[in-house]
Parts: structure tokens; sequence; C-alpha cells
């Protein structure tokens, strides 16, 4: 080898050496108001649950973050090192932020991300909950599920273009529990007859409208005791770079509560659309 061509190697190293840096870097995802480490990403499309970053001895330590709600940044914070808080959820590290949720520019903040994009680059726009349009998408779901009749209650409805093709999805919370829409009130540990809670994601795939289940939970009968989850839609971030919007959504059952992080994989033209339960934690007891 030569020395101009050894020169020309080693200078295409140092170039190529920040880009490879920057790709593995892990970028750690925090539900705000919870504290919860979510897990962590890195670009691209690669996840790290809350696990295995304890496993590799990765956890995140004191850091920036970026703090966004559903309509926009709202600012940056400084995070501690994550950290378990013991009993009842000792596999549940937390992070603290300063400032704080209770602070009232960062009240209305949802995900905490470790990481400079933009990861709300296009708006999630709110719906009526009363449209004929989607009562009908939710009753037709159900009947799937083995509840032919019951009382439709939509609690959300989101219009939001996930993966930047210039399409918008259609995201909806569809909650009957305990004779509300599950957004507030306490939730019962037992279940009624015709009882539900689920977040649909209505999409082209392949060229047709398709609906597809993100998570749900169904009772066409009456169940004692078992403990029924309530979901709800938590907003849709880019969490890891890549341009793409991820569905984060928050659960709680009578003794608990959790959030996760779902990605969509397959555009308009995908003949098989998946969607994925990349991050996510909580506590229960």
């Amino acid at each position: 080898m030569t020395i101009k061509t050894l020169t020309l190697a080693v200078l295409g190293a140092s170039l190529l050496a920040p880009v490879a840096l920057f790709a593995s870097e892990l970028h750690p995802v925090v539900d705000f108001q919870a504290g919860y480490l979510l897990g962590s990403s890195t670009v691209p499309n690669k996840w790290m649950r809350p696990e295995a970053l304890v496993k590799s001895k990765q956890l995140p330590g004191k850091r920036k973050y970026r703090v966004y709600s559903m309509k926009g940044y709202l600012g940056e914070v400084s995070g501690n090192k994550a950290i378990s808080q013991g009993a009842p959820c000792e596999d549940t590290r937390y992070v603290d932020f300063a400032p704080s949720r209770e602070n009232a520019k960062y009240k209305s903040g949802v995900i905490a991300i470790g990481g400079s994009w933009n990861a709300l680059p296009r708006p999630l726009r709110q719906e009526g909950t009363y449209l004929v349009t989607y009562r009908n998408i939710v009753a037709d779901f159900l009947k799937t599920k083995g509840i032919p009749k019951t009382t439709i209650r939509i609690a959300q409805v989101f219009r939001v273009d996930l993966d930047g093709d210039g399409t918008d999805e259609v995201l909806i919370n569809a909650t009957n529990h305990n004779g509300s829409n599950g957004l507030n009130g306490n939730i019962s540990p037992d279940s009624r007859a015709g009882e539900y809670s689920m977040t649909l994601l209505r999409k082209i795939v392949n060229g047709k409208v398709q609906t597809i289940l993100v998570e749900g939970d169904f009772y066409p009968t009456a169940k004692k005791f078992n403990a029924p989850n309530v979901y709800k839609i938590a907003g849709a971030f880019d969490v890891n770079g890549d341009g793409k919007m991820e569905i984060v959504t928050k659960g709680r059952y009578y003794e608990g509560d959790w959030t996760t992080v779902y990605a969509v994989n397959g555009n308009k033209s995908s003949s098989v659309l998946k969607v994925q339960d990349v991050l996510g934690d909580g506590c229960g007891a």
C-alpha cells in the first residue's frame, strides 16, 4: 500500500467514524409525567428496553432531554441518572427532571427524548368523537371480538401522518368501562359484560383502508376480579429520529399504570403492516 493510499484510507475512516458513532448512540426515552424510563432508541430503527439497558450496563446517567406535549416542543430539561425506587416495582427505572413536571411550562409534557431532532415533525389533529363514521368503525370491530351489542364510547380521535407520505392515519381510542370512557375516574377490578378498551389505527395498506388493533382488551361476558385494562392515546412522536412517528399510549388497571411505544412498519403500498411494541415500562402492585 502506498503512502497516498494509506492516507486516503485513514482519512476515509475518520470521516465515517462520526456517522457510525451517531448511528450507535443511545437516545433514552422517558415518560415525562410518570418518570418511567421506557428504554432507548438508536438511529435508525433499533430499540433497547429498560431490562436490556440494565443487563448491558447502559442505563442513562445525567443528561439533557427534549420535552414534548401533544402540541409541540416545550423545552430542554436536565434528567438525573435512571434509578430504581424500590418496592413494589424494583425493576422499573425512574428519571427525575429539572425543571420538574410541576413547572407550569412543562405540565402538558408527555415524553422526554435524549435526542436533538424534532420529535413532532407533523401535527396531531383532534377529531370529533361523535362522528358516525368512527362509531361505525368501532362497532364493526367489536363484532369481531364477540361483542355485537354494547354502548359505543369513543374517548379520543386523532389524525396524523405517521410515516410522512402525505396521507393521514387515524388513531381511535374507544373505552367502555364502569359506565365511562375511561379517561378519568377509578378503575374497577371487575369487568361487566360488553366492556372493552382499545386503540385502533386506520391506515391505507396495499391501496386499501384497514383497521388495525394497536392494543386492546375485550370482555363479552362479565368477570370478577380479572383486573381489566384501560388504555388511552398519549400522542405520536418520532422517538428514534428516523422521520417516522411512533404511537405512544398509556394503560392502567386498578393497581397500576404503564406507558408503551408502538412502531408502525409499512406504508400505503405495503402488502403487510406490522405494529410492534418496542419500548415501555410501568409500575403496579
